[in-house]
């Protein structure tokens, strides 16, 4: 007479060596980090640190066309400036008026800060980040970090 393996058991043997082989990879991750969705300057500085990129504080800013003050970093020796909404909402807002070529549009039309190189304007959540330059390092780097510009060159 024949004897077959059990289905149940075999099932539950399937069963067990998956879990194992969840476990194992869920424990293999320990210890590694992984830098998520970028919604605040911090976030963006650790975005493009694991990236390779040398990111240093350097400064504020202010613009007369947006309602917060910001925050200057360096990106490979380039500055970004990081302007911090309370939500997207109020970012949408606050940058309502900026032309997709980042323009800013005043009442009367017209530019109400003269960009100093080329504008390259991202959002993310409720962060506002320009960067005014051509570098291509550090454009790769925003538009991985950030997503496609809205606004600029």
């Amino acid at each position: 007479m024949r004897t077959y393996p059990a289905p149940k058991r075999t099932a539950g043997l399937t069963l067990l060596a998956g879990l194992v082989t969840l476990l194992a990879l869920l424990l293999a991750g320990c210890g590694t980090t992984t830098v998520g969705r970028v919604h605040d300057a911090s976030s963006l500085m650790a975005k493009l640190r694991a990236e390779g990129a040398n990111v240093q504080e350097a400064g504020v800013i202010t613009h007369p066309f947006l309602a917060v003050p910001g925050r200057i970093i360096t990106v490979n020796d380039q500055e970004v400036e990081t302007f911090q909404y309370a939500n997207a909402q109020a970012l949408a807002a606050d940058t309502a008026n900026i032309g997709p070529d980042g323009c800013i549009g005043t009442v009367g039309g017209g530019m109400l800060d003269a960009w100093t190189a080329p504008p390259h304007l991202y959002k993310s959540e409720g962060l506002l980040v320009i960067y005014l330059g051509s570098d291509a390092k550090i454009l790769h780097l925003l538009t991985g970090a950030l997503g496609k510009q809205f606004a600029g060159a």
